[in-house]
């Protein structure tokens, strides 16, 4: 049996083999997503809404022309998904971040209130957020 304790070395022997090596080390584990995938974000921020009646394109387009740009320029920004159900006008937005200390940063600047403020008077009831670990992404 091979013992290897340099991440780096560990990291480089996984992605050289078969991608059927997770299934091998048991699965998508925390540990074995960390080093196959050092470079994606490690925390989300999931917001959930609901927007009034009939103003859910509105608040769609004020999400993807106003909101999203600005999440775009923040430090340790990784992504964004934008997500909506045109039946009962909820929406999702999912933002993946590198670090949780630029998520932190963000929300002792204010950030997220300020962004929800530009659309506030579309939207049915508070919008929600919760932070997630990133367990995977593709």
């Amino acid at each position: 049996m091979i013992s290897v304790t340099d991440e780096s070395v560990t990291r480089d022997i996984i992605k050289s083999v078969v991608p059927g090596v997770l299934t091998l080390l048991g699965g998508y584990g925390a540990d074995t997503s960390r080093i196959l995938r050092e470079n994606d974000a490690v925390c989300a921020r999931v917001t959930t809404f609901q927007a009034q009646p009939d103003k859910l394109t509105k608040a769609l387009k004020i999400i993807t022309t106003r909101i999203a740009p600005a999440v775009r320029e923040q430090s340790g920004f990784e992504g964004i998904s934008i997500l909506s159900d045109s039946v009962t006008a909820n929406g999702m937005v999912i933002t993946y971040w590198s670090t949780q200390e630029n998520l932190d940063a963000l929300d002792a600047r204010g950030f997220w209130e300020a962004q929800v403020a530009h659309g506030i008077y579309l939207i049915a009831a508070v919008p929600r957020r919760q932070t997630y670990d990133v367990a995977m992404r593709e």
